[in-house]
């Protein structure tokens, strides 16, 4: 908790203008950290994926078969004949158990599952970057290797797992399919957070946008000796995870300003967060004050967004 309020924006100001905060790149270090932790353990099940041994009862040929069990007994005794050679017919055959390894299993499902997203993952983080980038070369490494198990699976018709899944014994126990199922949830989780923040994006940024009008209003209003903040409610975040773009309470901001010798009151009231905002509005402050958003989102270096921001705070202190 700040010690002031004057503390807490300067504070804000502090972090607002961290370049270093620009460079924050959250799929890139999951992918480079799935590359170094699962190196060895995707190689080893590229190598010798997990199998097991299953039964299913085909027609063999009579010197082929090497166990019957009941099913086995049963279609013999239906078939015509005194005895086993001519109940097996003209071609010899029986219905009887056969043996097979197959790796189509719950856990070579996921594994599939999770080197088909880090292929998908990879390729749109490389597409993204540029060619020097420092954890390029490792992650097209971890690329190429998740695309082998990928193709390898696809060839031995493991069916790709999908989710909701239930985590079995080599999920839970095995140590190479503990960390593949870990990473899968890591690498799902990013994925649909990425989703949901492109989805919300402009109901995020005007949260952003009323912040850094409240931060202008507060710049402001401390460069006039004749302002004063009468009443100031703090920025609080959302308890819990976002919802659709919200990550601040409603009426997270609120000032009640005090303008001239006589401290005429004037009221700031921040429309993002609120149900009943007007679509647009990020900020008003009385008539003829209003501070509205057109919708285009100002990520490029030539637009005077914090310009505009600022010279509305001058207006609604008069």
């Amino acid at each position: 908790m700040a010690p002031s309020t004057r503390a807490a924006y300067d504070r804000l100001e502090e972090i607002w203008n961290d370049a270093s905060l620009e460079g924050s790149d959250p799929l890139g270090e999951l992918l480079a950290s799935h590359a170094a932790r699962l190196k060895e353990t995707l190689e080893d099940l590229g190598r010798r994926p997990r199998a097991v041994l299953r039964s299913e009862h085909r027609m063999l040929k009579l010197q082929q078969v090497r166990r019957v069990d009941a099913k086995s007994l049963r279609w013999l005794s239906a078939q015509p004949g005194r005895n086993v050679a001519e109940r097996a017919g003209a071609r010899q055959r029986i219905n009887a158990p056969k043996r097979y390894d197959t790796h189509a299993t719950l856990e070579n499902g996921v594994l599939r599952a999770f080197a088909a997203l880090t292929v998908r993952e990879t390729k749109r983080w490389l597409d993204g970057c540029d060619e020097g980038a420092r954890r390029r070369a490792e992650i097209e490494a971890h690329q190429i290797r998740a695309r082998r198990i990928e193709s390898l699976l696809r060839e031995r018709n493991v069916p790709e797992a999908r989710p909701p899944v239930a985590p079995n014994f080599p999920l839970r126990f095995d140590q190479r399919y503990r960390e593949v199922w870990k990473a899968w949830q890591e690498l799902r989780a990013m994925n649909s957070a990425t989703e949901l923040e492109w989805m919300w994006q402009a109901r995020t940024f005007m949260e952003l946008l009323g912040l850094r009008a409240a931060m202008k209003l507060h710049e402001a209003a401390g460069s006039r000796p004749t302002v004063g903040s009468l009443s100031h409610a703090p920025v609080l975040r959302a308890a819990g995870a976002p919802v659709q773009g919200t990550y601040l309470v409603e009426g997270a901001l609120r000032f009640v300003l005090g303008i001239g010798p006589l401290k005429a009151l004037r009221q700031v009231k921040f429309a993002f967060g609120g149900r009943d905002a007007t679509v647009g509005v990020v900020a008003k402050a009385g008539s003829g004050s209003e501070l509205w958003w057109d919708g285009e989102l100002p990520w490029t270096p030539d637009h005077a967004w914090d310009a505009l921001l600022g010279s509305w705070a001058k207006r609604t202190i008069g």
